[in-house]
């Protein structure tokens, strides 16, 4: 029995997701295991660079003088929120039709 179009699109929303957080997460991990921050490791005569910096802000150290609880609040359980709730829209607007 062929899948519905709107479970099909839940299904591929939800891998996207899964392997997008998983990537992410990854390299991280792998960043932080493996690179000393502050050093420089370069390779294909410069064109690619790889070095490990904190960044305690979100996109261009936005929030980084926040104090480490509302940073947390707002970037992890707000964004993570913000995220759900986008995904829950598209999700309920995908199956209504």
């Amino acid at each position: 029995m062929p899948m519905p179009a709107g479970a099909r699109r839940l299904v591929l929303v939800a891998a996207l997701f899964a392997s997008t957080l998983g990537c992410d997460q990854a390299t991280k991990r792998i960043a932080v295991e493996r690179l000393v921050e502050g050093q420089r490791h370069s390779y294909v005569a410069d064109v690619v660079r790889l070095e490990r910096v904190r960044n305690p802000g979100a996109f261009l150290s936005l929030g980084a003088r926040l104090p480490d609880g509302v940073r947390v609040a707002l970037f992890t359980w707000g964004s993570g929120a913000i995220v759900l709730l986008a995904l829950g829209m598209a999700l309920w607007r995908g199956l209504s039709t």
